[in-house]
């Protein structure tokens, strides 16, 4: 029965890269920019994804999303400035043979294409099986937004980077880490391919700032629910100010949270789930005085640069690249410790001082929306990626 099973689902497979033959590869003929990219469900890499296709909408590009969306939020957006192909129904039935034959197909309809000049992956490992097969000719981009320890990312990074002509990171810390992967492998002379581009956000479209209570302060977590963004801190840190005062409350709002909605309610918190729209999420954050990014990995988070604008106080654990922005005690605090334990209580301790010392809070407030001002609005990172495919 299983081997039945098998043979149905390949021969489905074999259907679908029928399908994708005739309909999508003269798509991608006529494209000036092909993206590959893995999803377009709700997240910060999503959003930065589709600011790069906003940002040369005057090019005729194509997206191949390469995996099962777990939401269809971002696709309509990503719709309106791109042809959209999805090779999830190919590429799920897990047959090498398939696979291999689809990137074949991929490669030569981008190699014998007059007009595609660059392509573009992000986040998705199919874009390095496919990367071999393209000719020199073409102009071939990488962006990375964060590069975790023991990443199982390393090898291909390595691997591929002889077939990358730019490489793009989004901080200081990510292009390191970058340079001592290329160290380990002997590959320095790539180096130079290397390009930092930092992340942005539309400022004019930040809303005025609600007027914020002087004796309370609102705290929030937004994102996932998963294992790097360690949600279930933040509801440890809530409990443990539960009995200590009512003047300091929690709300949580992302995606994968509606399994967790019951533990989340008895921890002191407000479950809003995932927030859909840029006018709720705006809304969110004027209603808050402080975020928190609890995380043990991240790139920078673009709930920083979305929330700040809003004069919301990031209190983060100091990884990734957040410290190239987030100075402890002038625009934000950071938390250095590592174990657990030791983090929740560090949490706990720099919102009792923020509540007692309302002066502060103020500061840190004014110094995080002047700073978010001043570094995130969305031109550099538009112009950066118009030269990048100019």
């Amino acid at each position: 029965m299983n081997y039945l099973k098998k043979i149905i689902k390949t021969c489905w497979g074999y259907l679908n890269l029928l399908k994708f033959l005739i309909a999508e590869t003269q798509v991608i003929l006529n494209s000036e920019v092909v993206f590959f990219l893995p999803y377009y469900h709700i997240g910060g890499a999503e959003q930065v994804h589709l600011d790069i296709v906003r940002a040369i909408k005057n090019k005729k590009t194509t997206i191949i999303f390469t995996h099962l969306s777990a939401t269809q939020h971002f696709l309509s957006r990503f719709r309106e400035h791109s042809s959209i192909i999805e090779l999830n129904s190919i590429i799920n039935k897990k047959s090498p043979y398939l696979n291999r034959f689809l990137f074949k197909i991929i490669a030569h309809t981008i190699n014998r294409s007059n007009v595609t000049s660059h392509i573009m992956g992000c986040n998705t490992t199919y874009f390095y099986d496919i990367l071999p097969l393209l000719d020199d000719s073409k102009n071939r981009i990488d962006l990375i937004h964060a590069i975790a320890p023991s990443d199982s990312m390393i090898k291909p990074l390595a691997e591929s980077a002889s077939y990358i002509d730019t490489r793009i990171v989004i901080n200081n810390k990510a292009r390191i880490d970058l340079c001592q992967i290329y160290k380990e492998f002997n590959l320095l002379d790539f180096n130079k391919n290397i390009k930092v581009i930092s992340n942005g956000v539309d400022l004019s479209a930040v809303r005025k700032l609600s007027k914020k209570s002087k004796v309370k302060i609102n705290v929030g977590f937004i994102g996932r629910w998963s294992d790097e963004k360690r949600p279930w801190l933040f509801l440890k840190i809530a409990q443990m100010l539960e009995s200590k005062t009512a003047h300091i409350s929690f709300v949580m709002a992302g995606s994968g949270m509606t399994p967790y909605k019951d533990r989340i309610e008895n921890s002191n918190t407000v479950s809003l789930g995932a927030i859909k729209s840029k006018e709720d999420l705006h809304q969110f954050y004027s209603t808050l005085d402080v975020i928190i990014i609890c995380s043990s990995t991240e790139g920078f988070p673009m709930v920083l640069m979305e929330a700040m604008p809003f004069g919301v106080i990031p209190l983060c654990t100091d990884v990734g690249g957040i410290s190239e922005h987030i100075t402890s005690y002038n625009n934000g605090i950071l938390i250095d410790k590592t174990e657990e334990d030791k983090i929740v209580q560090a949490f706990t301790d720099a919102l009792l001082e923020l509540w007692k010392k309302p002066s502060q809070k103020q500061k840190l407030s004014q110094k995080s929306k002047e700073y978010a001002y001043a570094h995130f609005g969305i031109e550099k990172f538009n112009k950066s990626y118009q030269s990048i495919f100019s």
